[in-house]
Parts: structure tokens; sequence; C-alpha cells
């Protein structure tokens, strides 16, 4: 199927950013999972037992508007103006979930910043069903490539 996208650039530009996206997610919470927290001189076996399948399941929520995004760029790819809104879509989603990503992490200093990065996803999630309804609504009046 990712052959068929190569000579179309709009889903592989968007299915790229999502990639991009969802892989430095993943390597921003490992380098939290590793770095000691403060008066700790290393990780202890069983704090890596523990945290690593949650650290797993926790990028797995977090990255899953990504993996949505790259799943509604692939099912409108035949459609030229869906795949445009799918793209413009995917920029505002991920725009705005960086922005406030880096708005809890770098100027909230309290405690609540947990509660916003677990809402994040739900609001990435419900712009997504909106573009996505978007490029259906589209797709009748575009013309198949």
């Amino acid at each position: 199927m990712l052959k068929r996208l190569a000579g179309r650039p709009v889903p592989t530009v968007t299915v790229s950013i999502a990639g991009i996206a969802a892989v430095a997610l993943a390597v921003f919470f490992i380098a939290i999972q590793i770095s000691p927290s403060k008066g700790e001189s290393e990780s202890s076996v069983v704090a890596w037992v523990v945290g690593v399948p949650f650290l797993l399941l926790w990028w797995l929520w977090l990255a899953s508007p990504y993996f949505g995004i790259t799943f509604a760029a692939i099912l409108f790819a035949r459609r030229t103006a869906s795949s445009i809104v799918i793209l413009i879509g995917t920029i505002l989603i991920l725009g705005l979930g960086a922005w406030m990503l880096a708005d809890v992490m770098l100027s909230s200093s309290n405690g609540q910043g947990a509660i916003a990065i677990f809402l994040l996803p739900v609001y990435q999630w419900v712009g997504l069903l909106l573009v996505v309804g978007l490029a259906a609504a589209v797709a009748p009046f575009a013309r198949a490539t």
C-alpha cells in the first residue's frame, strides 16, 4: 500500500509528518525515563521493570492520534482534495498539540500538567474526527487521481 503512495506527494508528506512526530514523542519519553530523579544516583532494576511497560503504554496513548492521522492519510490517498484537507488538519492538530505540550511543560509549575498531558490525545482525536469528517464530505466532489 505504501508503494502506491510513493507517487502522491500529499499523503506521503502527511504520513512523514505523523511518523516524525510519533518518533520524537518516543525519544522524548525515553529520555525522561532514562534520566535519574533528584536525589537518585541511578535507576534500579525494579523501577525499570515497572517503568518500561508503563512508559510503552503511555507512549502508545500519546502517539495514538498520530497513528490515526497516518491511517486517515492512507484512507483518503486517492482523492486530492481530501488529501489536502487531511494535510492541513495534520498540521493544525500536531501544531496545536505541540504548543499545548510545550505550554504545559514549560510554563506550568503545578501538578495539573499531568492531567493536561493525559487529555492531549483526547483533544487530538476530536480534531482528527472533525478533519476526517470534512475530508469525507469533500471526497464526493473531488476527482480521483
